[in-house]
């Protein structure tokens, strides 16, 4: 029987508009175990299509305050969002 080496060309958008849920947590798995995604304390916020534009725009700012974003942060604004959380 013949062989066929076929090389697509596929969009990063494309192929993942056409995963299942289940793919795309998969995906995400792998990307964390492979250290593409920063797990910092807690597990980052991933965007999902489901989110209103404030659950985005807040996904946003709560990964940028993981990591190392409080190196950056002054003393007043790091006792700020630690009296916030501790709040919550």
């Amino acid at each position: 029987m013949p062989y066929f080496n076929t090389e697509v060309d596929i969009e990063v958008e494309d192929f993942l508009s056409e995963c299942t849920p289940g793919e795309i947590h998969d995906i995400i798995e792998y990307l964390r175990e492979e250290g593409h995604l920063n797990n910092g304390s807690g597990e980052n916020l991933i965007p999902t299509q489901e989110m209103n534009v404030l659950d985005f725009e807040w996904a946003e700012v709560i990964n940028k305050l993981s990591g190392n974003a409080r190196l950056s942060l002054t003393t007043e604004e790091e006792d700020l969002i630690r009296k916030i959380a501790n709040r919550l």
